[in-house]
């Protein structure tokens, strides 16, 4: 084995003759926080959603700094968190059974899998809706998810 020294994709782009334009997340962006506050009202079945938050168009979600807290939802409860096309897309199966539980919205997934990968966040092209859903159990009435989701635009 030898030492290496690599650059990664944005020092490349840099150092290309000529130039390739960096995209704007790559430049450096403002970041921003919306808050997150829910609670249900009455019980809710399994499979039963939480409208958390939109997020506006042309954003970039910043997974690893967002961050959900939840109360005691009952025996055997989990909590996906995600968007309406991948509604485990932040979080799958958290278990939100016996405790209050906090948690990132990154902290269940392995960037060696490419579809998994929100290390550099998630590009929206449109206004996106952020989802909880409760897989096991039905929502007790008071649940809660309280939090903030975060996101990047161009300086």
């Amino acid at each position: 084995m030898a030492v290496t020294t690599q650059k990664s994709t944005q020092a490349t782009n840099h150092d290309a003759v000529p130039k390739v334009q960096l995209d704007w997340y790559d430049l450096g962006f403002t970041v921003h926080g919306l808050r997150v506050t829910s609670a249900q009202v009455g019980a809710g079945d399994v499979n039963s959603t939480m409208l958390l938050q939109y997020v506006p168009a042309n954003k970039l979600i910043l997974p690893h700094l967002s961050k959900m807290y939840t109360t005691d939802f009952g025996t055997g409860e989990t909590l996906d968190v995600g968007i309406s096309t991948d509604e485990d897309l932040f979080a799958s199966a958290v278990d939100v059974a016996t405790a209050a539980t906090s948690f990132y919205l990154d902290e269940a997934h392995d960037i060696s899998a490419a579809a998994t990968d929100l290390s550099n966040g998630v590009l929206t092209t449109a206004e996106t809706a952020i989802y909880a859903k409760c897989e096991v159990a039905a929502y007790t009435d008071g649940a809660k998810v309280n939090g903030f989701i975060y996101f990047g635009e161009p300086k």
